[in-house]
């Protein structure tokens, strides 16, 4: 059985005195837990409030980062001008993320438009495309590809 360290279940009791620490074998990782009373208020139960990991879901030893973060979550003990300065703060984030991942498109679609545009415009010249040429030329060009009769039934 794993013991957390003193200190740490100290400062998580002064923070919320309804937190404690437990080792989780299964997951292998430090859990903090809260009890909350149950609807017939007889017992308190405990729920698992975080599971204490890095970001790669490495394991990571109890420090004061986990009541730090703690914290930063605890949205009841935030005050409502420091809650929407949170909210504020993940809108701009999403916002900035949303416009880089804009320009990161973009600028996929005018690398592909780089590559593919000379075979394009070599393949287009001759077929589509306007041309600055007169109208008795481009008949005289239609009637050579397909015919007089073929042009004769196209233009009536």
């Amino acid at each position: 059985m794993y013991i957390p360290d003193r200190t740490i279940e100290r400062r998580l009791k002064a923070y919320d005195n309804k937190l404690s620490v437990k080792w989780i074998p299964r997951k292998e990782r430090w859990g903090i837990y809260r009890d909350v009373p149950s609807e017939n208020g007889l017992y308190d139960r405990q729920v698992l409030v975080k599971l204490v990991r890095n970001a790669d879901d490495s394991y990571r030893p109890l420090d004061v980062r986990v009541i730090r973060e703690l914290r930063q979550a605890d949205n009841h003990r935030l005050s409502r001008m420091n809650y929407l300065h949170k909210m504020r703060e993940l809108e701009e984030m999403n916002e900035k993320r949303t416009a880089q991942i804009e320009r990161d498109s973009l600028n996929e679609i005018e690398d592909i438009s780089k590559d593919i545009a000379p075979i394009a415009s070599r393949e287009m010249a001759d077929d589509v495309g306007s041309r600055n040429i007169p109208k008795e030329d481009v008949i005289a060009d239609l009637e050579e590809r397909y015919g007089k009769e073929k042009v004769e039934e196209i233009l009536t």
